[in-house]
């Protein structure tokens, strides 16, 4: 009799013998060498059969399965060990390798095939500070350039220190030591040089260098040059705005440029974009005065609208009996008729006072200059010494310039006309806050801000010419367009004189050129001032200060209006009309109490023109001592001097100046000492 199952229903299935189906199901031997059936009919009969040891060796495969996927796990995790410890000794194979191959470079067992090709060397540095920069950039060049001549950092110190002579060398023994140079490459060089000879003002003197630096007749790529250079080392923090970058380039273009900016209409704001829209306006004014149409313009006329590269012509003549003038020149054809008039008539004797008068004048007795029109033409006139032949017959030379005359500017005051509600406005806009002036930089940037907002204002104030200028060259015909070009030119130039002398100084020192003369006279207006004698005011005890107010804003709006200004080109009149302004008047009450208070005074406020004037009645315009100069200051400058005088003589009214002192005082002059002295002599005499 066959065992039944009790959990299946139906026959069983025959037994293998010795095989015993109810024993523990998780020991059954028929499961202990389990291959999963090919189909799934199989499998089904089995779970019927055995359902007990079936779920038994379920778990037991889940079970295996489950470790599976945990080595699997570990295997992974293991396999990401092994990258990261492979890149690790990739790396540290890579770096042994460049040790490698720097320590075989050093012992000169590697070596390129093909070396740089050498640049120049960099020009010797004696310790002026004015070739640091050049000598810095050109090291650092060649250094780096031909890396492969100077190996090490070593190498590379030796070169820069070879380079050196005079103080600068000296300054640098220090560091030569017998065990090496005791600094680590040649950064550290170029930072010990800089801290010895730049020193703490160091950033004042390239601000004061940027604030002078002007293009004249350079082209604008090789002035950006220059100009980029101090901009680097003013703004090494790099906090500057382009609005400040572009009121420090706009000061320092040439007038030509200046003149191209007004027809411009809305010029860009960003400084890269500005400096490009500057360039091209350069290489276009340069390449419109060599075009062929500027070139065969007359100049009989204005000859302002034509850019040239020289100076107008200058002719001077040398007479001795006969005066002879350049033909083209209508003005000096005139000339020649009056001379030719006056030698055409008959020679009588002088008159005791023609005589008297010419004599006085310095002039020969028989020159033509007794006509009031070559008179105001005359250079020199008198005895030759250097053509005297031992004769007793003196010679006479006559020297009058000749030239062609330049029509005189005409000057429109437009600011007399100016909208001020409009003025203010734009002022109000530009000028928004005062940063705390704490030291001379300070007072630089911040009077380079309000200078550069009373330029943006004026260019604000423009529109209106701008709309002009937009509207002529959309919908104006050709002579418009030219017309209105003609009418820009001649508002930037400059009234030239009709022939200007050689001249000479005290000295022997002769000059015949516009940037010769100039130098001349710049050297004698403003020659080098002798040093001061402070020996005797040592050890001096001074009284006691006066009470130290703070600079009101009645004292700063309490100047002239309407006088001639500076290169800034800002007058009084606009300035007091800014100061209408709420915040442009206490930026510049802040401003001038800060000048006033630390005692120094910006840059810009000491800017100027010289105007040499020649003086009337001289019958020698050769010599330099003809002439005197007449100085344009800013005018922003020109109201902080203001305060101070006035300052100044209030406390020499009120104690600071004994009563006796006569000279620098209000409503004293000469006369009242003469006065004086006559007051005492007749109370002597009738006591």
């Amino acid at each position: 009799m066959e065992p039944t199952d009790p959990f299946q229903d139906g026959p069983q299935p025959p037994t293998t013998p010795g095989r015993n189906d109810n024993q523990d199901p998780t020991n059954d031997p028929f499961f202990k060498d389990f291959q999963i059936p090919q189909t799934p009919e199989i499998l089904l009969d089995i779970a019927k059969n055995k359902p007990l040891g079936f779920i038994s060796w379920l778990n037991q495969v889940c079970q295996r399965g489950t470790s599976l996927t945990e080595q699997v796990k570990q295997l992974l995790a293991d396999k990401n060990t092994l990258l990261q410890q492979i890149q690790a000794l990739d790396q540290e194979l890579q770096a042994r390798g460049d040790d490698v191959v720097n320590t075989l470079r050093e012992i000169n067992l590697l070596k390129s095939k093909h070396k740089s090709e050498k640049l120049p060397d960099p020009p010797v540095f004696n310790g002026d500070p004015e070739k640091l920069r050049p000598f810095i950039g050109a090291l650092l060049l060649k250094v780096r350039g031909n890396a492969d001549h100077f190996p090490t950092d070593e190498s590379q110190l030796c070169y820069a220190i070879s380079r050196l002579e005079g103080s600068a060398y000296k300054s640098m023994q220090s560091i030569i030591t017998p065990e090496g140079i005791a600094l680590n490459n040649v950064n550290e060089f170029v930072a010990k040089l800089k801290m010895i000879y730049k020193g703490p003002d160091y950033r004042v003197m390239i601000l004061q260098k940027l604030d002078a630096l002007r293009q004249k007749n350079r082209t604008f790529v090789d002035f950006f040059c220059e100009f980029e250079e101090y901009l680097n080392e003013a703004n090494q923090e790099g906090t500057w705005v382009d609005e400040v970058k572009i009121n420090y380039l706009n000061r320092s273009l040439s007038l030509e440029l200046r003149s191209l900016l007004v027809t411009t209409v809305n010029p860009p704001t960003t400084y890269p974009e500005y400096v490009k829209m500057l360039r091209i306006l350069d290489e276009r004014h340069r390449a419109a005065s060599k075009s062929p149409f500027n070139a065969n313009r007359s100049t009989t006329g204005n000859n302002r609208f034509v850019k040239t590269n020289h100076t107008p012509p200058t002719t001077t003549h040398t007479v001795t009996d006969t005066v002879t003038t350049a033909p083209q020149d209508p003005d000096a054809m005139g000339l020649s008729q009056v001379i030719n008039r006056t030698q055409g008539a008959r020679k009588g004797p002088l008159s005791a006072t023609e005589r008297e008068r010419r004599m006085r004048k310095g002039l020969c007795l028989y020159c033509v200059l007794g006509n009031s029109a070559v008179t105001r033409r005359l250079i020199k006139c008198g005895v030759d010494e250097n053509r005297m032949t031992g004769s007793d017959h003196f010679p006479v030379t006559t020297e009058i310039k000749v030239g062609y005359r330049a029509r005189s500017p005409k000057v429109i005051k437009v600011y007399k006309e100016i909208d001020e509600e409009k003025f203010r406005d734009q002022m109000g806009y530009h000028l928004q806050g005062i940063r705390l002036l704490r030291d001379q930089i300070d007072i630089e940037l911040f009077t380079t801000e309000v200078i550069g907002a009373l330029q943006q204002v004026k260019e604000d104030t423009q529109l209106g010419w701008r709309a002009k200028i937009e509207e002529t060259a959309t919908k104006g015909t050709e002579k418009d367009l030219w017309k209105t070009v003609k009418g820009a030119q001649q508002r930037g130039e400059l009234h030239k004189c009709e022939a200007i002398p050689e001249l000479s100084n005290p000295d022997g020192e002769r000059a015949d050129t516009i940037e010769g003369i100039a130098d001349l006279l710049q050297g004698t207006f403003w020659p080098q001032p002798l040093e001061a004698e402070l020996n005797d005011i040592q050890g001096y005890k001074y009284p006691e200060p006066f009470p130290d107010r703070t600079i009101t804003e009645r004292e700063i709006t309490n100047t002239a209006s309407y006088k001639a200004p500076g290169p800034d080109y800002i007058p009084n009149g606009v300035l007091k009309l800014a100061m209408g302004v709420p915040a442009f008047l206490e930026a510049i009450k802040a401003l001038i109490n800060a000048c006033y208070r630390q005692g120094y005074c910006p840059v810009h406020f000491k800017e100027l023109i010289t105007v040499a004037l020649p003086k009337p009645g001289k019958s020698d315009y050769t010599s330099i001592k003809a002439y005197r100069p007449i100085v344009l200051l800013n005018t922003l400058g020109k109201a902080m001097e203001s305060v101070i005088a006035t300052r100044l003589s209030y406390h020499g009214e009120n104690g600071a100046l004994p009563n006796q002192v006569i000279g620098g005082r209000k409503l004293r002059a000469t006369e009242d000492v003469f006065l004086e002295q006559t007051f005492i002599i007749h109370s002597s005499l009738f006591l």
